[in-house]
């Protein structure tokens, strides 16, 4: 299931959460399956922002402790450029949001 916003959508097991500007926490977090985007909202010393992203696949070890990796497998790179493209177009339509809203 998706989550955007505090809206839920059917049909997907990818999850999505955004959070609120003015914390230190990740603008957004994506997930599907076992692999999670992280993107961090970063102020410029100009007072502008950019967005970084990391991947990461999670996975239990031997010891059934949660670990993560930046380590992907075969089977997990069509999923990982599905992933970043959700995050792209995410990132994409907060930039155009905002140079809209800065014009007018």
């Amino acid at each position: 299931m998706a989550k955007r916003n505090g809206s839920t959508q059917g049909r997907s097991r990818d999850r999505t959460q955004r959070n609120g500007e003015g914390s230190n926490r990740p603008w957004a977090e994506f997930r599907s399956g076992m692999l999670k985007t992280t993107v961090w909202e970063n102020e410029t010393n100009s007072g502008g922002t950019f967005f970084t992203t990391q991947m990461v696949r999670i996975y239990q070890d031997q010891n059934e402790d949660w670990q993560e990796t930046h380590g992907l497998g075969r089977d997990d790179l069509l999923r990982a450029a599905n992933l970043l493209r959700r995050t792209f177009d995410a990132i994409e339509v907060e930039e155009q949001a905002r140079r809209e809203a800065s014009r007018g």
